[in-house]
């Protein structure tokens, strides 16, 4: 892997990471209720098990985030069946990488 092609890679991967680290900020403040919520729950009760947590979550509208694991979120086009696209524009752009001239000798 050349050193540009290299640093494109690092570039790439240092975005996604960032919106994902913004979108779960944005998550946890949209339930921030939800956290404070809980954690008052567990200090009355010093304990609860998943399906506590999940009813109390529910119960109070969590703004959630897609699944990106979701096949549902992706469509195949007709012409290739092994070429899958996002079907939201705005989250995951394709990356154009070309090959570095090779340097004359």
């Amino acid at each position: 892997m050349t050193m540009e092609l290299s640093e494109m890679f690092t570039r790439e991967v240092t975005r996604y990471v960032d919106e994902a680290e913004d979108e779960a900020m944005w998550a946890l403040s949209m339930n921030r209720h939800i956290l404070d919520r809980v954690a008052s729950e567990l200090l009355e009760r010093i304990s609860m098990n998943g399906e506590e947590v999940g009813v109390l979550i529910k119960s109070m509208n969590p703004v959630m985030l897609p699944d990106y694991m979701d096949p549902r979120l992706y469509e195949t086009s007709s012409s290739d069946p092994n070429e899958h696209r996002y079907k939201s524009a705005t989250r995951f752009e394709e990356l154009d990488i070309w090959q570095a001239a090779f340097p004359a000798c």
